[in-house]
Order: C-alpha cells, then structure tokens, then sequence
C-alpha cells in the first residue's frame, strides 16, 4: 500500500494551483465558468483568512465542509497537473481537462443517474493517468480505454470506476471488467498487454454523512486506511476475481479524501493507493504486476513538494 498526505499551508496550495490554472488556460480550458472557480475562491479566502488572523470566521460552521473540499479539489486538480504538464496540447487532451469542470460543487450531490458524477469520474481518470506518467510511462489520450499506458512493448489498458456507495460497488466492478475484456480481444492487442481496474473507493469506505476522515495523528490515519480497505477487499474479491480473465493482472484501489489531523489542527489532503493482483496464469503477467505496484507506490511515496509518505 501506498499513502500520503499534503502537509505544505493554504498558501503552498495556492501557489501550485495558480501553476495548474495557468497550464489549464494553455491548453484552453477556463474555470472562470464552472465549479473549480469556487474552490479557487475559497482557497484564496482561507488564504487571506490566516494572514488576518480570521480563520476561524471564514471557516464557520456552515462553511466547514464546503471549505474542507475546495481543499480537497484544488489539491486534485494539483494532482493531474504534477503528472501530465508536460502533455503536447491536443484536441483529445483538452476535451478530456474540460470534462472534469463538469459535475456538482460537492461531492454528496453527485446523483448516478444524471451527469453530476462525471466530472469528479474524468478527474479520477486524469489523475490515475498522471499518477502513472510520472513513474515512466507513456499515456495516450486518445484511446477507447479510460487510461491507455506504454512501456516499450508492454501495453496497459485501464478501466476507472467510482462506486457512488457499497451498494453499487459489484455492478461498477462488472462494468469494468466488461470493458477491459472487450479491449482487451486478442485480435486487438498484442501479447504483451494486459488490463487493470481502477476503483475509487472514498464514497464506498467513508460514510456519505461523515465525508471528512478524523485521527489524532497521520500514524492513525493510515491505520484506519488500512483496516477499511482491507475490510473492502474481502468485501469484494469474489466479485473482480469471478470476472476476471488471464490478461486482467490487477485491481487499484484508490482513495482521495480530506482529513483532520488533529496534533496538527489543520486539514490534509490523503491520497491511498492499494494494488490486489489476480491470479495470472502466467509467470510473466505476475513479473509486469510486480514492477508496475513497486512503479507506482514510489510516486506515491515520494510524491513531491509538499507531500510525504511513510
């Protein structure tokens, strides 16, 4: 497992995201119209709230939760572009950026029967396709697949989905892999590629009316972490490992959220990344899953300025 957390100051995240924002317009994509602008706002405000000394007024009891995921939201635009600023601009890569503006300002009013889901989906897409740019891979962001990865001659399709609730959770999983095996047709690939399922798994671990992890310390929030999605994989590993085929190698469990650290008497953004493989029937599948989970939880150990990992 793979864990971090963001410990830099509301002005750090301000600082990066006026970085990100910038790229965003480069390749033609404006937030002045959509839901991030208000998370840009807000961050701006707590910024000038701690250089006021009035933190506590901006962030009043009302505004908590809201302010707690404007956070949480520029962190993750933050995210894709920690991975992916380096992409050519393109009409495929735009189109894809402008997708994640869409959706509701929060996440509890994501409905799965309309279109408010589908901006924080293509987000989740984005931010799995930087996670794995930055541990050298190719990502093209033009293919059919939700994230479409090259090594040499290994190929990687990845299929993204986000439970809106445990309930939901086997048939995303079914989707999925319905996907991947459809993509994955030997007529379309050649034998050295091999499928991944991504789930996000925040609304299906940490209850809708809680939305904001709370420890004493960052030890303790990965403890908790731990034990719940350890809990979700014996959950649910008869429902990926029943549906599974021998070119799908793996399942990534993901989760972003906010906590309170409360030795630090300050929100963190959490990113957790878990790895389950699947039986492979060959020794070969087995070697690409392994060299793909040690890839990735570097990234994520060593995430960069203003993150840490354990």
């Amino acid at each position: 497992m793979a864990y971090t957390y963001n410990k830099g100051s509301f002005d750090d995240l301000l600082d990066q995201f006026e970085t990100t924002k910038k790229w965003l317009e480069q390749h033609g994509v404006v937030i002045s119209d959509s839901r991030v602008q208000k998370y840009y706002q807000d961050v701006r405000l707590l910024v000038e709230a701690v250089q006021l000394g009035t933190t506590a007024e901006v962030a009043s009891r009302e505004r908590f939760l809201p302010m707690l995921n404007s956070v949480h939201e520029v962190q993750q635009f933050n995210l894709i572009w920690q991975g992916l600023n380096s992409c050519p601009k393109t009409k495929h890569f735009t189109a894809r950026l402008k997708k994640v503006l869409q959706g509701s300002l929060m996440p509890g009013d994501e409905r799965p029967e309309d279109s408010s889901h589908l901006g924080r989906d293509f987000g989740f897409e984005l931010s799995i396709a930087s996670i794995f740019k930055r541990a050298h891979y190719n990502w093209d962001p033009t293919s059919i697949s939700d994230v479409f990865l090259s090594d040499g001659p290994l190929r990687i399709r990845i299929e993204c989905k986000r439970p809106t609730s445990r309930f939901s959770v086997d048939s995303s999983v079914q989707k999925g892999m319905r996907q991947l095996k459809k993509t994955l047709r030997p007529s379309l690939n050649l034998d050295a590629t091999y499928g991944l399922l991504a789930i996000s798994v925040d609304k299906a671990v940490i209850p809708k009316d809680k939305i904001v992890l709370e420890a004493a310390d960052l030890p303790s929030v990965s403890k908790l972490l731990d034990a719940d999605l350890y809990q979700f994989t014996n959950d649910y590993r008869a429902s990926w490992e029943g549906r599974s085929s021998r070119r799908i190698i793996g399942i990534i469990l993901f989760i972003q959220a906010v906590s309170i650290i409360k030795s630090r008497n300050a929100p963190a953004s959490v990113m957790y990344l878990h790895l389950v493989p699947l039986v492979t029937p060959s020794k070969l599948a087995y070697t690409v899953f392994e060299d793909i989970d040690r890839r990735i939880s570097a990234v994520i150990n060593n995430s960069g300025a203003g993150l840490t990992g354990r």
